[in-house]
């Protein structure tokens, strides 16, 4: 990362997480034939825009008007994005590379958007369909995302409670991108198998198809929108290089420590961990 110092790009979305959002009209990509996956940022949900920075996107660092922000490989030999993409969340743009190892963000514990999602998951739990799709509809109306000539924004209708919980969910994963949610909603509703285990994270990294010093004489006037394929072609990359993801049963609930188990022997370990007996669920 170019403006930054020493410390840059902790937060790197990965292709998954870039996918997750919809487009402009709520539509899953999946779903929406105005989707361009070589030009996979036009027309998206408008919190894409405001939390992932890609390869050619306006990004005003510090202070800088205009400034694009390349990640294509090679471009930068400070913390280069090995998934292609940067956070753009809880970035302060008008701070020189100096502050940004020098600087402070006050944490944000919970917002109001969240106490509405936590409404919504429980009447839809509670088989009150109609306020969760009010909550979700009002948060993607705040949002940007399209209403539609049915008033839907996107979401499908007549859901049913599992459907409707997979859309809060996604909603929730979209809404506190890279605000501290994500794994403990995976871990409270034990999704970790469903979701994520047997799979790998991935990339997608951008190569020139031009020299680096031809490409720096034209990068300026380039207009992504038009000519992102004459100069680039992405590569997906697998960043779970050794490992696919496998979050055991077990890490639903901690192990006590064994100091407390030595301190107070009428203390019982958590059921599968070191012969444990405990059922947190009793």
């Amino acid at each position: 990362m170019s403006e930054a110092q020493n410390y840059s790009g902790c937060n790197q979305p990965t292709k998954e997480m870039v996918e997750s959002y919809p487009m402009i009209t709520g539509t899953p990509i999946t779903e929406s034939p105005d989707y361009d996956p070589l030009h996979f940022w036009q027309n998206r949900d408008p919190r894409f825009t405001s939390t992932i920075a890609y390869n050619g996107c306006k990004w005003e660092l510090s202070g800088k008007k205009d400034r694009i922000q390349w990640t294509y490989q090679g471009h930068s030999t400070l913390n280069p994005s090995s998934s292609g993409f940067y956070c753009r969340k809880a970035i302060n743009v008008s701070y020189t590379p100096y502050y940004t190892e020098r600087s402070s963000t006050d944490w944000i514990e919970i917002r109001f958007t969240e106490v509405l999602m936590n409404y919504a998951e429980c009447a839809a739990e509670n088989g009150k369909s109609d306020e969760a799709y009010e909550v979700l509809k009002r948060i993607r109306q705040r949002a940007g995302i399209e209403a539609g000539s049915n008033g839907m924004y996107g979401l499908k209708a007549n859901m049913s409670h599992d459907e409707m919980i997979a859309a809060i969910m996604l909603e929730r994963k979209i809404e506190f991108a890279y605000e501290g949610k994500r794994y403990w909603d995976l871990r409270r509703r034990r999704m970790f198998a469903s979701e994520m285990n047997g799979t790998r994270r991935h990339g997608l990294l951008p190569k020139l198809k031009i020299s680096p010093v031809e490409f720096d004489k034209i990068k300026d006037n380039i207009d992504i929108d038009k000519d992102y394929t004459t100069y680039f072609k992405d590569s997906v990359v697998v960043l779970d290089q050794k490992y696919e993801i496998n979050f055991q049963n077990n890490y639903y609930f901690y192990a006590i420590p064994n100091k407390h188990l030595e301190t107070n022997s009428k203390l019982e370990q958590t059921q599968d961990w070191d012969n444990g007996t405990f059922n947190p669920y009793e």
